[in-house]
């Protein structure tokens, strides 16, 4: 059910987009036949309903595809990428605040609130459709003794509505309120049976359904609601464009009648009851368009239509921190990393240290702030390239290196001797990976980003390195990954070496009630 809803919630986010550029278009079209803005519209819906676009470099629709990822629920740091910068920052700081994994527990709050949400959501539809099924059933109980209207064949006449509507989906019926005089029933015939020929009493119904499927978007009721209208304003135009001027305003007379009036029903098209004030104002202006202003309402629809029914390409650099286990602490983080476009395999050679080379040719890069305990890791820098090391009974043996410098010319420029003070190299570390790269003035360099797999020695270049940072600080900040499990984090960790000789390099660890050395061992 989560699974459901998290779909769901990209078509919702894809056709609340999609409604508000069309709402937004349809002030452009208002001169121009309703009927084109009823296409596009239909296209809306089209969003809200299908997952499947076509993806291009070249869309011009500003959200994603996917903006919730499925794994979304595993996730340390949840987030979603719509693709809008303001609203995928505002929507991170409240769920990365709201939502942030625990690793101590066993679930994610994250799994539990949308757990909740689904049953709302399905609750929600199962309400809805049962009102609407409860007047639709209602009302065809009544339409019993609905008398057939003479001369007229699929039209008949019932006491039991207030206003002409199509009844049926298979088999539509034109009912009309008895008493409705035969000058004007003229003009409520042509415009329901012009509803009938186009199929909009199963446009309706379906778009009805999608909507309840979104009970929850308050676009998905504007949308529906636009819809409508259009619907009724393109038929209008279609029942009164042989029509002369007395005639128009004969049929806007008929309008009026039923201003205000409801079917009852959200699925079946009504003659009156939608903006009848709007409706009367495009019938009475209604007139022949010229070739050149249809041809250009044609390709303002067609380029619109282009826009909705594509979607940007997906940015494959984003990866995904997830939970795998409970209560074991860090090692129970695990980042998936998605190879594409943005991840690049690489092969290496391991880092070859000199055992007897001062030991201040290596640098500490990063530090679990749980040293010593087991498991916790270490990564050591310097010019032969990036180690890697756990904690095993109070020692750190390294578990994998990369000999950076053969693959990235400006990790090499920063180790060369010479004098670099706006480069530098960060490391990040959480379970089994380790993210590192290249900076310059504390920003991340595109392309020189790495993200290592300590257990399986996989490396990619990545374009996610930057966003896979923020998520292991936010590990560090947020999920309790720093510090013991009082609370009480180490004062100082530096390496030191007794004979000043890489052999005999350490992490000193000043905190926790003393001093702990943590010999280090190449392999």
């Amino acid at each position: 059910m989560t699974d459901l809803l998290i779909a769901v919630l990209n078509l919702t986010i894809s056709g609340g987009a999609a409604a508000g550029i069309v709402w937004i278009l349809r002030l452009f079209l208002r001169r121009m036949p309703g009927v084109y803005s009823y296409i596009l519209w239909l296209l809306v819906f089209f969003r809200f309903a299908s997952p499947f676009t076509l993806e291009t470099a070249l869309s011009l629709f500003p959200v994603n595809r996917e903006s919730v990822e499925p794994d979304i629920v595993y996730e340390m740091a949840p987030a979603v990428h719509t693709g809008i910068g303001v609203v995928d920052r505002a929507a991170n700081s409240v769920l990365q605040g709201a939502f942030a994994g625990n690793p101590q527990g066993s679930v994610n709050p994250l799994q539990v609130a949308l757990a909740i949400g689904a049953l709302a959501w399905a609750a929600g539809i199962a309400v809805i459709l049962a009102v609407q099924i409860g007047k639709l059933l209602r009302l065809r109980g009544r339409l019993r003794t609905a008398v057939r209207l003479e001369g007229e064949e699929g039209a008949v006449e019932s006491e039991w509505v207030e206003v002409p509507a199509v009844f049926g989906i298979l088999h539509p019926v034109i009912v009309l309120p008895f008493g409705i005089p035969e000058g004007e029933r003229r003009w409520i015939l042509a415009h329901e049976r012009a509803h009938i020929a186009r199929r909009d009493h199963l446009v309706k119904a379906v778009c009805f359904v999608i909507t309840v499927v979104h009970w929850f978007n308050p676009m998905a009721w504007i949308a529906y609601g636009k819809l409508c209208l259009d619907m009724e304003i393109s038929c209008d135009e279609r029942a009164v464009r042989h029509m002369g001027a007395e005639e128009r305003k004969a049929y806007s007379m008929a309008l009026l009648q039923f201003a205000g009036r409801r079917s009852g029903l959200w699925i079946s098209p009504a003659f009156g009851e939608s903006h009848t004030r709007e409706r009367v104002r495009r019938v009475l202006a209604s007139r022949r368009r010229t070739a050149g202003c249809t041809a250009v309402a044609c390709a303002c629809t067609a380029l619109a239509g282009c826009c909705l029914l594509t979607s940007p390409e997906p940015d494959v650099s984003v990866s995904a921190v997830t939970i795998i286990g409970g209560a074991d602490g860090p090692t129970s983080i695990f980042l998936a990393g998605k190879t594409g476009e943005g991840e690049e395999s690489l092969s290496y050679r391991p880092a070859l240290w000199e055992m007897d080379a001062p030991a201040e040719s290596a640098a500490l890069g990063w530090a679990d702030a749980e040293l010593p305990d087991a498991g916790a890791m270490a990564v050591i820098c310097g010019a032969p390239g990036v180690t890697v090391f756990v904690s095993e009974d109070g020692e750190l043996r390294e578990v994998g290196s990369v000999n950076l410098g053969a693959l990235d010319e400006r990790y090499r420029e920063l180790y060369s001797g010479g004098a670099h003070s706006e480069l530098g190299f960060s490391v990040k570390a959480a379970g089994n990976a380790v993210v590192m790269g290249m900076t310059q003035a504390g920003e991340w360099l595109p392309g020189h980003m790495y993200l290592l797999l300590a257990d399986s020695g996989e490396l990619y270049r990545t374009d996610g390195g930057e966003r896979m940072a923020e998520i292991f600080e936010s590990l560090e900040r947020q999920a309790g990954l720093s510090g013991d499990s009082q609370g009480e984090s180490p004062e100082r960790m530096v390496l030191v070496s007794e004979t000043g000789l890489l052999q005999d390099l350490a992490i000193e660890i000043t905190g926790r009630g003393g001093t702990v050395l943590c010999p280090l061992f190449f392999q």
